[in-house]
């Protein structure tokens, strides 16, 4: 089977958009080099459609940065979720084979622009199931060397249990994904945080032959619309799909805001039956929490 892997980005597609993606089985750049290759050849990126995110309503998104470009809303190339103080939680192929010093992070804006304080990277931890070719376990942490100055308008996001996810992820929820998303085309370059409302699509729809065929692991979630025209597509890779329990849904679950999944892959962009793919993080609470413990279980 080939698909078309690719790095998502927030975007409302009406028509088919330009990709980074390439066949499964070949080789393809990363998030990390396909910021570099674009700042050298000078090109910007421009969101097509989508909404802006509310200052603050997002105050777990960071930005994964090319440390050695300036400009931060060039630099970037992934997106992540603060989960501690000094951790945050991303997709795998975003970092894989980078060391800490060539990544730094954003967070506490909705805007990559201006004088922003960029966050060094003390280590990278990559979960040791990630498949490349599979994308399955597609998840890292990012342990930052100072703690961020956590507030009102800068904080973790919550961790699903198991048992919280099934009181979250019913039939016909509705989840949010956001991110600074791009498709590749002339126009200024990407700076406001984009929003995007997405339902849950159950795994047994996602693996139908005309969608993704059996390609869709239980450490996997999605998200979309079956019909196209609205999707997670390239350049926010490692950002968060969250959501909040329904009113009168007695879930046992927090109303606050959960981190259901990270945006991983998916094929093409906008098209129908192809919908966003996203890491199921509750399958991997245990694991992170092991992991900022530092104990036994991080491996």
């Amino acid at each position: 089977m080939s698909l078309l892997r690719r790095y998502a980005s927030i975007t409302l597609a009406m028509s088919a958009m330009v990709g980074a993606a390439s066949a499964a089985g070949g080789v393809q750049s990363t998030p990390y080099d396909q910021a570099i290759a674009r700042d050298a050849r000078h090109e910007a990126w421009k969101v097509v459609g989508g909404k802006e995110a509310i200052e603050g309503s997002a105050p777990w998104q960071v930005s994964l940065g090319v440390s050695r470009i300036a400009d931060p809303a060039h630099a970037h190339f992934c997106g992540g979720s603060i989960i501690a103080p000094t951790w945050v939680m991303t997709a795998a192929h975003c970092v894989t084979r980078l060391t800490p010093d060539k990544l730094l992070i954003v967070a506490g804006s909705n805007r990559l622009q201006g004088n922003l304080v960029r966050h060094a990277v003390k280590r990278i931890i990559v979960h040791p199931g990630f498949n490349a070719s599979s994308m399955d376990k597609d998840i890292a942490l990012l342990e930052l060397a100072e703690p961020l100055p956590l507030g009102a308008h800068l904080h973790a996001i919550g961790l699903p249990s198991l048992k919280d996810e099934k009181g979250l992820l019913l039939k016909q929820a509705q989840l949010t994904v956001t991110g600074w998303g791009a498709t590749v085309e002339d126009g200024a370059a990407v700076v406001t945080l984009r929003v995007l409302g997405v339902p849950l699509v159950p795994r047994r729809s996602c693996n139908r032959a005309l969608a993704y065929d059996g390609a869709i692991s239980i450490n996997m979630i999605c998200a979309g619309f079956v019909a196209g025209g609205a999707d997670a597509c390239q350049g926010d890779s490692g950002g968060p799909l969250t959501i909040v329990a329904a009113p009168g849904i007695d879930s046992g679950a927090k109303r606050t805001p959960t981190l259901a999944g990270i945006v991983s892959w998916g094929d093409g962009c906008a098209h129908a039956d192809k919908v966003g793919v996203y890491t199921r993080v509750a399958k991997f609470t245990a694991w992170a929490g092991a992991c900022i413990a530092g104990g036994a279980g991080c491996r």
